[in-house]
């Protein structure tokens, strides 16, 4: 029988953060029901490989990331003795929200077939977490704007067919691409207004939850005065930098990594909102797809 291998993989904006805090502070308790969680530490040089071969996929080097992840994943159960090994990552699938593309994760197809290689000789299973579509999106805006965007929110928000952006079509090319009993998913809503319930439907392998030392993690939010100066210098890197992509992007790397988050502090605000109308389509979408999901 092959050894398991849990994913959750996105979608980000989704108490992602606040899910691996968690995750951490119980790894213990985790470990004692045979579960191993392979945490990540993004920007601050990655513990396990695993996480390394991720971007390795992404990246199109599809030739040397099955080696590493399996190189990784065979020392880490060896070493653990547990059965299940859990990661979170949820930038596995790429952007979920590309500004050249109109619906979610149009990588998605060409990077499953990269993981499938990677996890191969396991049991893989997949979990996700879907959001409002009219919150998430300004949500990952924000995070766009840090990685570099300098459109305004309704420029970014029409990048998009708005019509159709659903989670559950995506969810059925999830389950097309892994099996529909290997992907399990739930929503933002349910995991804040009841976490234990939610992690244990999302992960019905952890029996036991204790949530009374974890630090929920939640993400602070700049005002739009915060993102309009961080779209200025943006705007500004590309025109000093943009004909060089290498020293651009380490350029961003710093500001995201260092400037901005100092920006944030000293400007945060309400969430960016998007206009009346186009909330209530997109909310819309949303209630058809919690319906057409099950959820």
């Amino acid at each position: 029988m092959k050894k398991k291998v849990i994913l959750h993989c996105g979608a980000p904006k989704t108490a992602t953060s606040s899910l691996q805090s968690i995750l951490l502070k119980m790894k213990q308790d985790l470990m004692d029901q045979g579960v191993f969680y392979m945490e990540r530490r993004p920007f601050k040089g990655e513990k396990y490989k695993i996480h390394q071969a991720f971007i390795l996929a992404k990246t199109g080097r599809e030739d040397v990331a099955p080696a590493r992840a399996a190189d990784c994943l065979e020392n880490v159960f060896e070493a653990s003795g547990a059965h299940t090994l859990l990661l979170s990552n949820e930038s596995v699938l790429h952007d979920p929200l590309l500004e050249d593309h109109r619906n979610f994760y149009p990588r998605m197809e060409e990077i499953a077939e990269r993981l499938k290689d990677m996890f191969k000789d396991y049991d893989l299973h997949i979990r996700f977490m879907i959001r409002n579509q009219a919150d998430h999106l300004p949500s990952y805006y924000t995070q766009r704007v840090r990685q570099g965007l300098t459109c305004n929110l309704n420029d970014y928000a029409h990048c998009f067919d708005l019509e159709n952006l659903r989670w559950s079509g995506f969810i059925d090319r999830l389950k097309n691409q892994f099996g529909a009993d290997k992907v399990h998913y739930n929503c933002f809503e349910n995991y804040r207004q009841d976490t234990p319930a939610t992690i244990k439907a999302l992960f019905p392998e952890i029996t036991h939850i204790s949530l009374a030392d974890a630090d929920t993690h939640k993400n602070a939010s700049p005002s739009a005065f915060a993102l309009d100066y961080m779209r200025h210098y943006n705007n500004l890197l590309d025109k000093l930098f943009g004909s060089n992509k290498t020293l651009r992007h380490k350029m961003q790397r710093n500001l995201r990594e260092k400037q901005f988050p100092i920006l944030e502090r000293l400007f945060w605000g309400k969430k960016l909102k998007l206009d009346p109308d186009l909330y209530d389509k997109l909310s819309s979408l949303y209630q058809k797809d919690r319906h057409d999901l099950n959820i």
